[in-house]
């Protein structure tokens, strides 16, 4: 298991403890209002705890839709990095994959341009995503 991984999964149980301790939280709230309400104890604070009770569930459970959708996303996606160069003289462009040392304004001693001979510059750099199909 890589770095990243093991961070990504102490983030996700990290929230999940959070939304334990949230939706703990909210059927606590829900019981004392609950309660209250039927012994006929307290008619304001009685509301106000289901209510609380009840918005304390549903922000837990859009947190929780939200990381698992996030989660399904991250897993659909497939990214590919490339280089954008252009011929120092005659300005011809071309676009290839990213190479371990590619940098902007780096002339580029391995790509010729296919017109003139010329050397090329790295003129950007930048990523692609590309949706993975089902």
């Amino acid at each position: 298991m890589s770095v990243e991984e093991k961070q990504l999964l102490g983030a996700y149980l990290l929230w999940a403890l959070i939304l334990v301790v949230i939706s703990l939280i909210s059927l606590a709230f829900i019981y004392l209002g609950w309660d209250s309400m039927l012994n006929q104890e307290d008619y304001v604070n009685g509301p106000f705890y289901l209510l609380m009770g009840i918005a304390g569930l549903g922000i837990a459970g859009k947190i929780a839709y939200d990381m698992s959708k996030m989660r399904a996303q991250k897993e659909e996606r497939e990214q590919k990095i490339f280089t954008h160069l252009e011929c120092v003289n005659c300005g011809w462009k071309l676009e290839r994959e990213f190479r371990e040392g590619d940098y902007v304004g780096r002339v580029s001693p391995n790509d010729k341009c296919p017109k003139c001979g010329s050397s090329m510059r790295v003129m950007a750099i930048y990523t692609r995503v590309k949706e993975k199909r089902a």
